[in-house]
């Protein structure tokens, strides 16, 4: 079992005008295994598509004094212009290591290639320079800048001609769009640093435990925010680690390929608006021996292969299942007063179910029951 006890999310603002430039990185701590990982978001600031490039990595403790060093490469991916990434890959650092700083190395565009500080033309393949970084052992190849004065005029010519620096590279390309298609990508852009500030913000204090990503609610119990695992069967357990689990969050499953779900849970859970949102191949959620479990209104919004829902401690929600292909259905009651059971799901006025609940908090059966056949 593998647990990250603490997670720092750190703003970087040391190279911002950088043709890439580290926006934040977080960083993830297991204290018991004494380990240190970091995942990194660029921006690629040019006008142009980021096809690959080389970054250093410099590694600084408490104190501020430089501990290690190291050189990251990343290519086989395709950042769009003028846009935020996160390479798909996470980097182990010293466990004393505090801070990071990054300076940027090499990257390659769509037209041009950066190289340490200036712009040429993209001749050099870096594909084959990854090829090559791949092979080597123990060093990292770096382009061969060694030329006679001779041949450095002749490239010194090329590049004026060229004009390749970073105020033309930039002009160049605004050229060739209209300013509304700039005010597009600029409102695109300030969308998506206001959505991952709201993200990280959100997990913040989030810790991994086996296929989970869970945020501790209050002292002892725990929300679920993601599930990262590729299994079709998925268990929700009552405890993990030393948590009791209370709570499925908002997207925690959302578009996952889960087929199965079962909860086990021994407190009371509570499954919140949009936790299975879009799970397509999900068709049976199940917990025959939980404790209560109750399904917020949207939790399983657009599970269109969810046919049977089996919990027999369960309290429904309007549109809890709105989307949803539920034929087979057991539950305590809903949460809600004089309405009928048909408002757990959404634009459906006749449905036919098999149905198995706990009448006796119901006042008035026939009111309840219109519009639901029961077989």
């Amino acid at each position: 079992m593998s647990s990250y006890n603490n997670i720092q999310k750190i703003k970087y603002t040391k190279t911002p005008t950088d043709v890439v430039a580290l926006h934040e990185y977080i960083m993830f701590e297991d204290a018991h295994a004494k380990e240190k990982y970091v995942v990194f978001k660029f921006a690629n600031n040019v006008n142009q598509r980021l096809y690959a490039f080389q970054f250093e990595v410099l590694q600084y403790n408490k104190d501020n004094e430089l501990i290690e060093k190291s050189v990251v490469s990343h290519s086989n991916f395709v950042a769009e212009a003028n846009d935020l990434f996160v390479p798909n890959a996470k980097l182990k650092v010293n466990f004393e290591c505090q801070s990071i700083e990054v300076k940027l190395e090499t990257a390659k565009f769509d037209r041009v290639l950066w190289n340490n500080g200036e712009f040429s033309e993209s001749l050099y393949s870096f594909d084959e320079y990854s090829e090559n970084l791949s092979k080597a052992s123990g060093t990292v190849p770096v382009p061969d800048t060694k030329k006679s004065s001779k041949e450095k005029k002749k490239t010194q010519k090329k590049q004026n001609k060229l004009g390749f620096n970073i105020i033309n590279i930039f002009r160049r390309n605004k050229a060739v769009f209209p300013s509304v298609f700039n005010v597009i990508l600029c409102v695109i852009f300030v969308g998506l640093v206001i959505a991952s500030t709201f993200y990280f913000k959100s997990v913040t204090g989030a810790f991994a435990v086996d296929d989970f990503v869970v945020k501790e609610n209050s002292t002892g119990f725990v929300t679920i925010l993601n599930y990262s695992g590729t299994e079709d069967n998925v268990e929700i357990p009552s405890k993990l680690g030393d948590y009791s689990v209370t709570k499925i969050g908002a997207g925690a499953f959302k578009k996952s390929g889960v087929k199965n779900i079962e909860i086990k849970t021994k407190s009371p859970l509570t499954i919140e608006t949009g936790a299975f949102k879009g799970c397509s191949k999900l068709t049976k959620v199940s917990g025959t021996e939980c404790d209560t479990v109750t399904v917020m209104e949207g939790a399983f919004t657009n599970c269109k292969s969810l046919s049977t829902f089996i919990v027999p401690n369960a309290i429904l929600s309007r549109k809890c299942f709105d989307g949803t292909a539920v034929k087979k259905l057991t539950f305590d009651t809903v949460i809600y007063q004089n309405g009928k059971l048909i408002e757990i799901f959404n634009g459906v006025n006749s449905i036919t179910l098999e149905l198995d609940m706990n009448f006796g908090s119901i006042d008035d059966y026939d009111t309840f029951l219109s519009g639901v056949k029961v077989r």
